[in-house]
């Protein structure tokens, strides 16, 4: 049975379940107890994270970053990461991945966007921004594959989206994990 490593935020540990009921008897799917935070948190812990088949390694690897590097600190700060250092975080994660498990699937999940409330349009634009950025530099450039989670949800946010507009609803955490099990299945 593959091995499957869930790697990301909130909003990976919002589906992260329902992923994992959908891929029983599949496939083993694993993911940090806590949330990844920001793309500087997850290359801090990258190298433990990677460890958690407990001497094996993962035969696929799902991974987002992004919400919390687009956050907005203040009108000086537009965010907690600018483009560039998030692009070089990101490569930087992906190299560590790829050095610990040479042969693994590694799947870039796109940040999915923020929904209707006031204030989030800028932040929206800047999720698109990003991840326009970094799909084709992780795709091209290091063969990764992607999951265009911002494209599945981005249609569907009033749905999808919690009353907080960041995090899934339970419809969301349903649907949102259901797609990214049919993702991963191509693979095992």
């Amino acid at each position: 049975m593959k091995k499957i490593l869930l790697l990301g935020d909130s909003i990976r540990m919002n589906y992260q379940e329902r992923v994992i009921e959908c891929l029983k008897g599949k496939a083993e799917v694993r993911h940090p107890p806590t949330n990844c935070c920001f793309s500087k948190y997850t290359l801090r812990f990258i190298n433990n994270w990677l460890k958690l088949f407990e001497g094996e390694k993962p035969d696929i690897i799902h991974w987002n970053n992004g919400i919390w590097d687009t956050t907005t600190i203040s009108e000086r700060v537009p965010a907690l990461t600018n483009l560039g250092e998030y692009v070089d975080t990101m490569t930087d994660i992906y190299r560590e991945m790829r050095a610990f498990a040479p042969e693994a699937k590694i799947i870039f999940a796109t940040t999915t966007p923020l929904g209707d409330r006031a204030g989030t349009q800028k932040r929206r634009d800047r999720i698109a921004q990003y991840n326009s950025v970094i799909v084709p530099v992780l795709r091209d450039e290091y063969g990764c594959d992607i999951d265009d989670l911002y494209s599945f949800v981005l249609p569907h946010i009033n749905e999808y989206l919690a009353e907080d507009t960041v995090h899934l609803s339970d419809l969301g955490k349903e649907k949102v994990g259901e797609e990214v099990a049919r993702f991963l299945e191509q693979y095992l």
